[in-house]
């Protein structure tokens, strides 16, 4: 399962460790894509790496147990969902 999501100021230390503190309470692997990279979702560094520029979209992908919840969950930030140009699916808003 996956869903697309941005973040106006891109992917820096704040909204990567908070997204980073919600991927840990689930037990699904959560990976994140972004361009041509893939970043551990429960990985700090790994997030950062991707290098996330603003209002880029990201793609988060999810596989467990728990997939559906951990797409489910609200993101940080919890903004309005709005459709994703890049990547044809409903953005949410890091």
């Amino acid at each position: 399962m996956s869903k697309c999501a941005r973040n106006a100021a891109g992917l820096h230390a704040r909204p990567a460790t908070a997204f980073v503190d919600l991927a840990s309470g689930f037990t699904s692997e959560i990976r994140a894509e972004y361009g041509e990279k893939i970043a551990n979702g429960k990985a700090l560094a790994s997030l950062l790496r991707l290098g996330v520029e603003s209002n880029k979209p990201i793609r988060i992908d999810a596989w467990g147990a728990d997939a559906d919840a951990t797409l489910a969950a609200p993101m940080v930030g919890a903004a309005p969902r709005r459709r994703c140009c890049d990547c044809d699916q409903d953005s949410v808003i890091l």
